[in-house]
């Protein structure tokens, strides 16, 4: 488990420095609204039903889905959310990998996938106060279609008004 929490703080914090380093250097930019959450150890639970959490699918490679499952002690569903320099997170599972924020209109409904960790727009969350979890880049929003059982997490325009966009985090 140690070793796990050391890989998960070396890749929040190479992540880190090199988005401070893109942001100096005129990246990206900073996020329209700032976040309202960071830190480690993270559940984040659906607000339709909080007994529905958000899970990587149990593996270590790249391109694995993230669905909703009904929340236990599994690892696959401890986020780490670390606050970055614009006001913004990554959104890092247990094995050290990133949501991906990348977004097509087509991809509406389909599984967000865990890459390796970038430092480009797309990579960057923020929690809003009302409790969505937003990609800046694309103000995009993590979705589900309802709480139930593998569902797919997959992005879709910000809507407050969508309950299958709001979320919690909890310890």
């Amino acid at each position: 488990m140690w070793r796990k929490l050391m890989v998960l703080a070396c890749v929040v914090a190479v992540c880190a420095i090199g988005l401070a380093q893109e942001v100096a250097s005129g990246g990206a930019g900073a996020a329209t609204t700032p976040t309202t959450g960071w830190g480690t150890n993270f559940l984040i639970e659906s607000q339709i039903d909080n007994h529905y959490c958000i899970e990587s699918q149990g593996a270590t490679n790249a391109g694995r889905p993230v669905t909703l499952q009904q929340c236990s002690t599994t690892s696959f569903q401890r986020w780490a959310l670390p606050h970055l320099s614009d006001e913004t997170n990554l959104l890092v599972e247990d094995q050290g990998m990133c949501i991906d924020g990348h977004f097509k209109k087509a991809n509406v409904g389909l599984a967000v996938l865990v890459q390796p960790c970038g430092t480009g727009g797309v990579w960057r969350f923020t929690f809003t106060a009302a409790g969505q979890v937003m990609d800046v880049a694309n103000k995009t929003c993590l979705s589900i279609p309802g709480a139930s059982a593998n569902a797919a997490v997959s992005l879709a325009p910000c809507d407050e008004t969508v309950k299958g966009q709001l979320w919690k985090l909890a310890h």
